[in-house]
């Protein structure tokens, strides 16, 4: 047997907090997501610990699973009945073979080297995970029928832009075995012109019957012909799971997606859904969303069907002598996606293709469906959460209570869904799909809306991705700001399902479902996406200014300001610096200041040339200028370069030494000085971890180079290597001066908002712990 061991993440509450930080975009923090690496670091447990477990299991039988990888979330190993048991106590252990899972509520009964660190264990049958495989096919045409929804309809109707293509995006699909061909694939994509995408199969399971069931390869064939149609640039991955050898295919999925730094997923989109209360009866809540928060940090989008059963949450799934039953019909809400970091999609019917008009979905199957589902018609999934809170950022769009078509209506206590709808089924038919080289005109469903979505979010990421602005990442909190989807206002998700009357007989029974409206519903959602139109307004959509994240007084510009139009100007010349720093070293030890200013605390500088003293040392960088120091008449190469290098002598000059591993916090220069002074900075010793911020854009100054750096602009610092030192100048802004800058390269910087979020953190959050009293007060004014 295979047993995976889920570990508790480390500081999950803190993790949370992070994952609404960046996904909201009124934060301070939206986009500033964390690469794999860092998450890794961020949630992994200690090594010690982990390798203390793993001997704590090996001595009770337990050895390392075939071709498992230890991931920073779980530890996977094969142990047998008789190892389970003493492992965990014969009680215990039954109970985790008979229910494949013990979660949360079990953790307290653990052994103490488990106790505390494991968040559930997870039982499934051992077995060797296939290698993954990129499917080829030979080149062949096969000529698609007239009927069914064609690429070319479904672009035109909903506004696609051609010039976003998914480019630089990989779109992750959970498939429940159903491998698909590549002779389907790749005719699907020939017969429609569309240039053929790349997929890789990685199976996260051995593969048996599963991997050729018709209807997982129908649902599996359609999502990736579909996907790649309309984000033919995106990669696509294609993760196929056998779901009786794990025992939740949703967590082995997106634990797969945040582990895979080679493909590194930024979209995961499943097709599959179960009912809410079944899923939570067995897995509970918080394992899922901890892996939800964790691809939310990521800024990987998830997506999910609605499902197809109307207000109900599931499929008819009880066995009778006549044919499956529903086990319930209250209306119920549907996994994954009930959880708030999950953009749900539900479903429309296209009545009119060439006018594109939708209505809420509720139709009838074709015969290969319904024998499949054991329904004659479908309809669109959407309710209200039993287990999740309404998230903050659906609560001003819902109302009070929402109708059903029989006229009784339901209050929204809990999380709603869907999010968003699209077509899933046609006037007489659905979309076109190819099948083990059979054309059918049946596909659809939100098995096929979800997909779509996420092509949809891969063109949007390609496009913000050319204005600079980060992933949608968790899209929901973006999508309900942003009024850019068209509400769908007719129909209904009424549909007739299988149960049992008071004599034990099976019979089809009408349930009502919810009413289209002008606003959100739980037929339709926030309702269809005018994708060209959507995608320019999340792609034009500013980020908080970096100003909000700055801790500092309001500054009353100067009336004589310079007009520092740059972020920084390379000027056309390059010191020869050996003979400085060997001027310096022969000087000796240099009579460094530790900074008054709380952005540059940590930082040291050594005054060249500035005002006369001040009450506290390097009070001289703000009580006028023009006044040697005394060091500088042990530096004669230093005097000669502010005397003559520049177009006029330079009135304030100093030695800037931020040491290792040293930060200078956001901040604008806030005298009257510094607004009509250009900054000049000459690189003395330096090394490429060390990179100045102006707007958010970083630049490293090579050593001998010669920068303009608009301090009057949010500006900061990073060293992440050794010592940095520089020569730093102020020269008036006078026409000689002017014209020197007009001269040199105009820079931008490159973008890196981790290291920004990291500057604009707060200088005192420390409280100013080893500050002399009369620097801290100080400090605190500015």
């Amino acid at each position: 047997m295979r047993l995976t061991i889920e570990l508790v993440p480390r500081d999950p509450i803190a993790l949370r907090e992070l994952a609404d930080a960046v996904s909201d975009p009124k934060a301070a923090q939206y986009g500033a997501y964390l690469d794999r690496a860092a998450l890794e670091r961020r949630i992994a447990i200690d090594p010690r610990e982990r390798a203390s477990m793993r001997a704590w299991l090996g001595r009770h039988g337990a050895s390392r699973a075939p071709r498992a990888i230890d991931g920073p979330r779980s530890i996977v190993v094969s142990i047998d009945a008789a190892g389970l048991a003493a492992m965990l106590g014969a009680p215990t252990a039954r109970v985790l073979v008979g229910e494949r899972r013990l979660g949360p509520e079990l953790a307290l009964s653990l052994p103490d080297p488990l106790r505390g660190r494991v968040r559930a264990l997870a039982l499934s049958n051992d077995h060797v995970t296939p290698s993954s495989s990129r499917p080829s096919a030979p080149d062949r045409v096969v000529a698609p029928p007239e009927r069914g929804l064609a690429p070319a309809d479904v672009r035109r109707g909903y506004r696609f832009d051609p010039s976003v293509r998914g480019g630089g995006e990989t779109i992750a699909v959970m498939a429940l075995g159903g491998l698909p061909r590549a002779e389907d694939l790749d005719g699907f994509w020939r017969a429609h012109d569309v240039p053929l995408p790349e997929v890789d199969l990685v199976p996260l399971t051995a593969l048996g019957a599963c991997a050729s069931d018709p209807s997982a390869r129908f649902e599996t064939t359609m999502s990736v012909q579909w996907i790649g149609a309309l984000a033919p640039a995106a990669r696509i991955v294609v993760y196929v799971i056998d779901p009786a050898l794990v025992a939740d295919p949703w967590s082995t999925f997106l634990e797969a997606v945040l582990d895979d730094a080679a493909r590194a997923p930024t979209i995961a989109v499943t097709s599959w859904s179960t009912p809410e209360r079944q899923h939570r009866r067995v897995h509970g809540r918080e394992g899922f969303a901890a892996l939800l928060d964790q691809a939310a940090v990521l800024g990987v989008s998830v997506v999910a069907a609605s499902g197809d059963w109307g207000a109900c949450g599931g499929f008819p799934r009880v066995m009778t002598p006549d044919g499956p039953v529903s086990p319930s019909i209250a209306p119920h809400a549907t996994f994954p996606g009930c959880e708030p970091r999950v953009l749900s999609v539900g479903g429309t019917q296209v009545i009119d293709v060439e006018r594109w008009r939708e209505r809420a979905w509720n139709a009838p199957v074709s015969d290969a469906i319904r024998d499949a589902v054991h329904l004659p018609r479908l309809a669109s999934g959407g309710g209200f959460s039993e287990t999740v809170a309404i998230p903050a950022w659906q609560r001003d769009v819902l109302a009070r209570s929402y109708a059903r078509s029989d006229g009784t209506a339901i209050v929204p206590q809990g999380r709603a869904q869907p999010d968003v709808a699209l077509a899933a089924w046609g006037p007489d038919h659905a979309f076109r799909a190819l099948l083990d080289g059979t054309w059918r005109d049946d596909a659809g469903g939100t098995s096929l809306a979800a997909p779509i979505w996420a092509a949809i979010l891969a063109c949007a990421n390609e496009a913000r991705r050319r204005v600079d602005r980060p992933r949608v990442g968790h899209v929901a909190p973006l999508l309900y700001a942003t009024p850019a989807l068209r509400p769908i206002t007719e129909g209904a998700t009424d549909l007739d399902l299988p149960t049992l009357d008071p004599h034990g007989r099976r019979t089809f029974l009408r349930v009502p479902g919810y009413v289209a409206t002008s606003a959100w519903s739980p037929a339709t959602g926030l309702g269809v996406p005018d994708v060209g139109a959507l995608i320019t307004a999340i792609a034009r959509r500013e980020e908080p200014p970096m100003r909000a994240a700055m801790y500092q007084r309001k500054h009353v510009r100067s009336a004589n300001a310079a007009a520092k139009d740059y972020d920084f100007i390379r000027l056309p010349t390059q010191i020869d610096i050996a003979p400085l720093v060997d001027e310096l070293e022969r000087a000796g030890a240099l009579p460094y200041v530790a900074s008054l200013w709380k952005w540059h605390r940590g930082t040291k500088f050594c005054v060249l040339r500035a005002g006369p003293p001040g009450a506290l040392p390097g009070d001289e960088l703000i009580t006028g200028k023009d006044v040697d120091a005394p060091i500088l008449a042990t530096l004669p190469r230093f005097r000669a370069l502010l005397d003559e290098m520049f177009p006029v002598r330079a009135p304030l000059a100093w030695i800037g030494l931020s040491p290792a591993r040293s930060q200078i916090r956001m901040h604008v220069d806030n005298t009257q000085h510094w607004d009509e002074h250009h900054r000049i900075h000459v690189p003395l010793v330096t090394t490429p971890g060390a990179r100045l911020m102006v707007s958010g854009g970083f630049v490293h100054m090579p050593a001998g180079s010669v920068w303009a750096f608009n301090n009057s602009r949010p500006h900061g610092a990073i060293n992440t290597g050794p010592d940095r030192l520089h020569l730093v100048i102020d020269l008036a802004s006078t026409p000689e001066v002017e014209a020197m800058l007009a001269r040199g390269e105009r820079v931008r910087g490159e973008r890196d908002r981790d290291a920004v979020m990291v500057l604009s953190r707060d200088p005192l959050g420390d409280g100013g712990a080893g500050e002399r009293p009369d620097v801290l007060a100080r400090m605190r004014m500015q």
